[in-house]
């Protein structure tokens, strides 16, 4: 789904999906949903961790970071389920409500962390660019050679490569996480 630079009422907003009706927000839902796949995945690799006891950290993914604001302690194994729990709950609410801007006859301006505004019918608008991809989460595509050691990652048919020049990684949740990093990278490119 492609993003737009927009003027509303004489402020510009960058990278926006902008969502006029049910079919867009068909296709907007797909980046939703993998947004929210990859909280949930961050929290459950969090959870397999914890059996270790040796895993100290934190959330990388900005949902996955919010579930765990609600959260009292978010190193403990039994806790991850109820963080798991808070980001379903936040998925609903958020579609809910942004079904009912659009059923009100609003479009939508949602960003790429989610956060989002309702044009009403007064807003005075103007569409500036409209010609930039945005990648999402379900765009990644983590791989290992059959007995190999090694996890590689694509978005899309990109080579994801970190920092450092590395292009292969020891464990899938590594090559996930600079493979996030890699795709925040490449979408604020413009």
């Amino acid at each position: 789904m492609k993003t737009i630079d927009i003027s509303v009422n004489g402020i510009v907003y960058n990278n926006y999906y902008f969502i006029e009706n049910a079919i867009d927000y068909k296709e907007y839902l797909k980046i939703l949903d993998s947004n929210f796949d990859l909280a949930e995945y961050e929290i459950k690799q969090r959870a397999k961790l914890l059996e270790d006891a040796k895993y100290v950290g934190h959330a990388s993914s900005a949902l996955c970071s919010l579930a765990e604001m609600f959260s009292v302690n978010t190193n403990s194994k039994e806790d991850c389920s109820s963080i798991l729990a808070r980001n379903s709950i936040l998925k609903m609410r958020v579609v809910s409500e942004q079904i009912k801007c659009l059923t009100e006859g609003k479009k939508l301006l949602i960003n790429s962390k989610g956060g989002y505004f309702p044009l009403c019918k007064n807003d005075d608008y103007n569409i500036i660019s409209n010609n930039k991809i945005i990648y999402s989460a379900k765009d990644i595509k983590i791989s290992k050679w059959p007995n190999g050691k090694h996890y590689y990652a694509k978005i899309r048919d990109i080579d994801v490569v970190d920092s450092s020049g590395d292009m292969k990684w020891n464990t899938e949740l590594k090559a996930n996480q600079v493979a996030m990093f890699f795709l925040r990278e490449l979408n604020s490119k413009s």
